[in-house]
C-alpha cells in the first residue's frame, strides 16, 4: 500500500490528510509547531498568499503557486483558480507592507502592484 508523507499540519495539510484518509490512503502528517493548524495555511484562511511578513512563508507561498499553477506532468490542468488578492494596511502600516513586498522581489507568479485609492476603487 502506498503512504503519503505530508509536511505541515496547517489547513492545507490538514484537509489533504482528512480527504487522502477517507480515501483509503495511508498518511504520516509532520508538524513542527505544538499545535495543528497555526501556522501558514491557518493565517492566509487558506488563501494561497504569496506576500507575507516571513520572507522563509513567502518564499514557500511563491514555490507553491508556481506548483500549482504550472503542475508536473500527470495533472490535467492547474490546481488553483487564479485569483486577486487586496492587501491593505493603514498610514501607519503603509511602509511596512511596502517593505514585505520590496524584501520579497518580483514574482511572475504572482505580481505585487500597488494601488492608489481610486484604482481600488
Amino acid at each position: 500500500m502506498t503512504a503519503v508523507l505530508i509536511v505541515g499540519g496547517g489547513v492545507a495539510g490538514l484537509a489533504t490528510a482528512a480527504w487522502l484518509a477517507r480515501a483509503g490512503v495511508d498518511c504520516v502528517l509532520f508538524e513542527a509547531a505544538d499545535a495543528l493548524g497555526t501556522h501558514a495555511t491557518a493565517q492566509n484562511a487558506a488563501i494561497l498568499r504569496t506576500l507575507v511578513p516571513s520572507a522563509p512563508q513567502t518564499a514557500i507561498g511563491r514555490a507553491s503557486m508556481r506548483q500549482l499553477t504550472d503542475p508536473p506532468a500527470g495533472f490535467d490542468a492547474p490546481l488553483v483558480d487564479a485569483r486577486g488578492l487586496v492587501l491593505t494596511a493603514g498610514a501607519e502600516d503603509g511602509a511596512e507592507l511596502d517593505a514585505w513586498a520590496a524584501a520579497a522581489g518580483p514574482c511572475a507568479a504572482s505580481p505585487v502592484h500597488a494601488l492608489d485609492a481610486a484604482e481600488l476603487r
